[in-house]
């Protein structure tokens, strides 16, 4: 996992906001009246913007069992994660990118098992591998103990 230096850690999100700042200047320039130029400032803006949202590092905590399962949870699902969110229901997190084409049980679960173990993290320490290794698909289905990211990290976490 790539390490994060303290110049990326607290510089980055200042040119974030920076650019952030200035595309929100622009959207409110061409708000002001200027129709001609208006135009070419908006799409300026939301481009800068664009840009500074695709470029702004996930912070890392210091945890990393949460930054590894963020990412896991981003392979897995296809959305974009920026923090854990305890109560986020794992089968909903898998339908709102498969729909029913994949259903939840048995195929996400598989994926989601697979992708933990699969994980650099998960493979490379010693009590994480351990904890991986216990998971199974009950844990998973209606009624199971790990219905949420949250109780998923708690179980990992052990």
């Amino acid at each position: 996992m790539p390490t994060t230096t303290l110049k990326q850690k607290f510089l980055r999100p200042i040119v974030v906001t920076s650019l952030l700042l200035t595309a929100s200047m622009l959207l409110s320039q061409s708000a002001c009246g200027r129709k001609e130029s208006g135009e070419q400032n908006v799409n300026l803006a939301q481009a800068n913007m664009n840009t500074a949202i695709q470029e702004a590092p996930t912070p890392m905590s210091q945890d990393p069992l949460a930054d590894n399962l963020i990412l896991v949870m981003k392979d897995w699902s296809g959305l974009e994660l920026a923090r854990l969110e305890r109560n986020s229901a794992l089968s909903s997190m898998w339908v709102l990118r498969h729909s029913s084409s994949r259903p939840y049980d048995p195929q996400g679960i598989k994926s989601l098992i697979d992708k933990i173990r699969e994980n650099s993290y998960f493979k490379n320490t010693p009590k994480a591998k351990a904890q991986a290794e216990k998971l199974r698909r009950g844990f998973f289905v209606v009624g199971g103990g790990i219905q949420n990211q949250g109780q998923l990290y708690d179980f990992l976490a052990v």
